[in-house]
């Protein structure tokens, strides 16, 4: 379990701001590589979980697996209950954007590390603007 104080808690180190979402997302993704798990399912603290989720389970669920190991070799992020408002591409793998109702994100291994890549150079990127300061 990784919990967040709130925004106006975050203390930030070494450009890393501790206790953020996406800090707790880079513990989670080391953590899950480091032992070796495939699959990362993110549930938020506000997540509702409706009778619609039980309509058609088993054949929902068998098609999610089918993609997820159809693709083990791609990078692969579901996001669940979401509305998309505005998307745009990072790179070839992954895309940020406005989203509403998106309580429930899965990553695979893949996402994982790339999403640590991401995560890596942004703080690299942040620590260097702070010391030209």
């Amino acid at each position: 379990w990784c919990f967040t104080h709130g925004y106006k808690k975050w203390e930030s180190k070494d450009g890393e701001v501790l206790g953020s979402c996406g800090f707790n997302w880079k513990i989670i993704c080391e953590f899950c590589i480091q032992e070796n798990i495939q699959n990362i399912l993110f549930l938020e603290d506000d997540l509702l979980i409706t009778n619609k989720l039980w309509d058609n389970y088993f054949e929902k669920k068998n098609k999610i697996l089918k993609v997820i190991n159809n693709n083990k070799d791609k990078c692969l992020v579901f996001h669940f209950g979401q509305c998309p408002i505005l998307s745009i591409p990072v790179n070839k793998n992954i895309s940020r954007g406005l989203r509403l109702n998106t309580h429930c994100i899965f990553l695979n291994k893949l996402s994982a590390k790339e999403y640590l890549n991401i995560y890596y150079k942004k703080v690299k990127k942040d620590k260097k603007l702070k010391n030209t300061l």
